[in-house]
């Protein structure tokens, strides 16, 4: 699947004058990957286990606490990293990423926590809590593609005041 990604992003590959001929920060983007692997390794395999007394675990934390910090220095001190932390110096766009990112984990987690709550205590059957999820999928689906065509016709502050009077 990833292959399949690289190669169709190498056919649609934006023709501008900055992107033409610049490189990838490969070390970095292994650092990236190594670090969230050992992370998700670590978040996933730790339920339920003894998390001071596995050397897995420390090994595992050891490992993405090394990548992220050689992450955040390559990006510190590098002019060319794939993360580019100067772009938070912009105070709208670090208040829209901020955003972004607890809207984004506040879903995650009502989108993760319901069909467990539903089959745990709740004592839903498997088929019911998934049946759970279905009318915000759908209705996501439906909303993407209303919002595809409305967004050229409608100011988008008030799409935006909409979306926040939604989510409340």
């Amino acid at each position: 699947l990833g292959l399949l990604a690289i190669y169709c992003l190498r056919r649609i590959r934006v023709r501008l004058g900055e992107t033409q001929g610049a490189a990838i920060d490969v070390f970095g983007i292994v650092l990236l990957m190594v670090g969230v692997g050992a992370m998700q390794l670590l978040l996933s395999r730790g339920i339920g286990g003894q998390w001071l007394q596995s050397p897995e675990f420390g090994g595992e934390a050891a490992i993405a606490v090394l990548c992220f910090s050689l992450l955040a220095v390559r990006a510190r001190y590098r002019s060319f990293a794939v993360i580019q932390t100067v772009v938070f110096t912009d105070i709208n766009f670090a208040t829209a990423a901020f955003f972004n990112f607890m809207l984004s984990a506040l879903l995650f987690v009502a989108v993760l926590f319901v069909p467990l709550l539903a089959e745990g205590p709740l004592g839903f059957s498997a088929t019911a809590a998934g049946a759970l999820a279905m009318p915000r999928a759908a209705l996501m689906m439906a909303m993407m593609l209303v919002i595809g065509h409305v967004i050229r016709r409608v100011d988008l502050r008030v799409l935006l005041v909409a979306g926040w009077v939604l989510m409340a």
